[in-house]
């Protein structure tokens, strides 16, 4: 008797949560079936977009890659150079407080520049799904008007 009641118990509370559950799916399909359908129709724009600039697609981010890709080259070559600067004493090396300066300003320079890549690549993707969005006439048609 008690196995059977437990498994009726357990039984209902999982048709409860399956209820529940569906309640709160169908609340939020008809709560943001609106935020769906802008979203559709934001990525309808965007494919067209990349479909009529492909240099965004397969200019764009292997340049970018290959300037992020060389930042830490850099960095590791120039931190190398500064670490093999100092003077032999007895198994180790004494830098000067000018080393570590170097280091750290190396440091802060390729981070610097590796945020400002980045941003730069936003920059010419939104410049040019501005061009795009202000001038898709002139893309299709390849006409440019005054």
């Amino acid at each position: 008797l008690e196995v059977a009641t437990a498994t009726d118990m357990s039984m209902g509370l999982a048709v409860l949560a399956s209820a529940l559950a569906l309640s709160v799916a169908v609340a939020l399909w008809c709560g943001l079936l609106e935020r769906l359908m802008q979203a559709g129709g934001i990525l309808r724009e965007a494919s067209e977009a990349l479909s009529l600039l492909p240099a965004l697609v397969l200019l764009l981010p292997p340049l970018l890659l290959s300037l992020l890709l060389a930042l830490p080259c850099f960095w590791l070559y120039a931190s190398l150079y500064i670490v093999s600067a100092g003077q032999p004493n007895q198994g180790l090396l004494n830098y000067d407080p000018l080393s570590f300066g170097y280091f750290v300003f190396t440091t802060i320079v390729v981070l610097w520049t590796s945020e400002m890549v980045l941003h730069l690549g936003q920059c010419a993707t939104a410049g040019v799904i501005v061009r795009w969005y202000f001038g898709a006439s002139e893309l299709v048609s390849g006409t440019q008007s005054g």
